[in-house]
């Protein structure tokens, strides 16, 4: 991160140097819908501490690519390390590319690919990646992740078969044990918390009727009419379980903290 925090400014308030997303009527009418609302989410969460530069550089050059401008002006840093273990590197790189191409001589099919990254990035990555730390919104993340890559099929449809394959593989957090965590999600409604309540009530004999892998199996032509309490079952209170047993745990230990502690206190006294 060191090294990122060096780099300088390439340009600031570069008008007429570089073009903005929505200035190709083809990107235009792939995020028009999401604009002002993609817009607002990352001007927000720039107004939060952030534990990379890298991180605020990528939701400033959202909000460029989207035509406006972030609280301190359009600038672009110099490019950095591109790192095959992240991500990030690829859409920054990919983002200022794009807007900057009218410098570089891209084939077609480069300006659809590039294109094709940066609208993905706009419309389903940046909301992904930035809500993810949050564990207990986890379950409620991972199922509308899933719809949003569903709801792709009308802009891209190889990008919506890659995505829904490979997150299909990794639905842990809808899981019957995880999904629990959604009780502690403030973003899922009392009415949605109402109905997986009832959901625990089901009968042994309907629990027994589903999957019992550690990760969520999905029917992907059924999942857009799909909810978090639709992933509730009785076995779901194993949470709870582990949860209290842990606490129990550490209430134990701190009892045996505390007798041990006395009676070292009590021997000082004694002396």
């Amino acid at each position: 991160m060191g090294a990122h925090l060096r780099r300088k400014c390439l340009f600031s308030n570069a008008s007429g140097k570089y073009e903005p997303g929505i200035a190709n009527s083809d990107v235009t009418s792939l995020v028009e819908d999401i604009r002002q609302s993609t817009i607002h989410y990352a001007n927000t969460y720039l107004e939060q501490k952030l534990p990379r530069d890298d991180y605020k550089e990528f939701l400033e050059l959202v909000i460029v690519f989207l035509g406006s401008a972030p609280a301190r002006g359009v600038s672009f840093m110099s490019p950095g390390a591109m790192h095959h273990a992240r991500w990030m590197s690829k859409v920054i790189y990919s983002l200022k590319i794009w807007m900057f191409r009218a410098q570089f001589k891209l084939t077609p099919a480069e300006e659809r690919g590039l294109r094709d990254v940066c609208v993905f990035v706009v419309r389903v990555y940046l909301k992904a990646w930035f809500s993810s730390p949050q564990a207990v919104c986890a379950p409620s993340n991972d199922l509308h992740l899933l719809k949003s890559l569903l709801e792709y099929r009308s802009i891209h449809e190889n990008i919506l078969k890659a995505t829904t394959r490979k997150l299909s593989n990794h639905l842990w957090y809808l899981s019957p044990e995880l999904v629990g965590l959604a009780f502690f999600d403030c973003d899922v409604s009392s009415a949605t918390k109402r109905s997986m309540i009832e959901a625990l009530k089901m009968d042994d004999d309907q629990d027994e009727q589903h999957d019992h892998s550690k990760k969520a199996t999905v029917d992907l032509k059924s999942f857009p009419g799909k909810n978090i309490q639709d992933f509730v079952i009785p076995r779901s209170m194993k949470l709870f379980q582990m949860i209290f047993r842990m606490t129990f745990s550490m209430l134990i230990q701190m009892c045996g903290m505390i007798e041990t502690i006395t009676n070292m206190q009590e021997k000082h006294c004694s002396l």
